[in-house]
């Protein structure tokens, strides 16, 4: 939880910003190929998202951006921002998957991404990890009229992608302090919930290939 100790001065692991250093944090030691797998992988219709991402080029940690135009008064700060050569990625996290993001929130990103890269020109995706609805679908928003996909995933699913790639590569040290780190907080893959009926209505998650699917009845 190094970032969040350093910028943000909080290293109390029940909360959002201990949690998003410590995983994200540690993803960040894997191939640059590698991260953009799990994270695509990981998002409920990552299909839909480019396969190919390049080499990571920079990475920031609750950056300030310019709040003009948005519902913010000072900055808006998203909790992770990654440029790859080929795109950037926004990922707004929650510190669980249940229901806590705001579209408010995501539209205000957006346009302080806007403010400070639009001379740019380059592809952005956002990623809503955890805290999302029931569904799970992504969502489409305005900014200054062009339509903008939210992709939604679960920590859930980041942890289901951790644990099958550690049997694929010899990455075993990394793979391995991001399952502890996963589980530390709490998120687990429950594919064997399919025998436990009595919990069946609280939680089932699916990590099957491409399909993902977590769903809060």
């Amino acid at each position: 939880m190094i970032y969040s100790a350093k910028y943000k001065n909080n290293t109390d692991v029940s909360k959002e910003d201990p949690r998003v250093s410590t995983i994200i944090g540690t993803l960040l030691y894997l191939p640059d190929y590698m991260i953009w797998t799990i994270l695509r992988n990981s998002c409920f219709n990552g299909d839909r998202l480019p396969v190919y991402a390049g080499v990571l080029e920079l990475y920031q940690f609750w950056p300030r951006w310019n709040a003009e135009n948005t519902d913010n008064t000072n900055n808006v700060s998203p909790d992770v921002f990654l440029r790859f050569a080929n795109f950037d990625v926004i990922i707004e996290a929650k510190r669980s998957d249940w229901v806590m993001q705001d579209s408010d929130q995501w539209q205000n990103e957006l346009q302080a991404y806007k403010n400070e890269y639009a001379k740019e020109n380059r592809s952005v995706y956002l990623i809503a990890l955890g805290g999302n609805n029931s569904t799970a679908q992504n969502e489409t928003i305005k900014i200054n009229g062009e339509d903008k996909t939210v992709y939604k995933c679960s920590w859930a699913n980041i942890h289901c992608e951790i644990s099958k790639l550690q049997a694929e590569y010899n990455l075993k040290r990394i793979l391995d302090a991001l399952r502890m780190a996963c589980n530390l907080f709490g998120f687990h893959t429950y594919s064997w919930l399919a025998d436990k009926t009595e919990l069946i209505s609280k939680l089932r998650i699916d990590c099957s290939e491409n399909e993902k699917l977590f769903i809060r009845e």
